[in-house]
């Protein structure tokens, strides 16, 4: 299985992801390679609830903006989007002026955190 295949800027080489990890293999025939990619960086923690007043948030959902929402969020997944409560708990991001969309979404890979 193969995802996200590129091109190198000579056209000589194709790079893809393959179960995981990168390959690379010459365009016109040959044995592909694993492209080592040695990172080092870890997800970190979120704290263990983290709750975003927000003054209007439009979800995608629906063609209103809602207004005055408390947006909590459990990990990294959004749990819930309830009226505004000042006596909610968990960390504060403050929203109250703002417009919170929905963000980027990567629908091809799901992972647990």
């Amino acid at each position: 299985m193969t995802d996200a295949p590129s091109r190198s800027g000579d056209a000589k080489h194709l790079l893809y992801l393959n179960n995981g990890g990168l390959r690379l293999v010459p365009a016109d025939g040959g044995r592909p390679r694993t492209v080592a990619v040695p990172l080092t960086w870890t997800a970190v923690r979120p704290p263990a609830r983290t709750v975003v007043p927000a003054g209007r948030m439009w979800d995608g959902l629906r063609q209103e903006i809602r207004r005055d929402v408390d947006i909590v969020i459990a990990g990294h997944r959004i749990r819930a989007v309830e009226p505004h409560a000042d006596s909610r708990v968990g960390k504060r991001i403050d929203a109250c002026d703002r417009l919170v969309v929905p963000g980027p979404i990567d629908t091809h890979h799901r992972r647990e955190m």
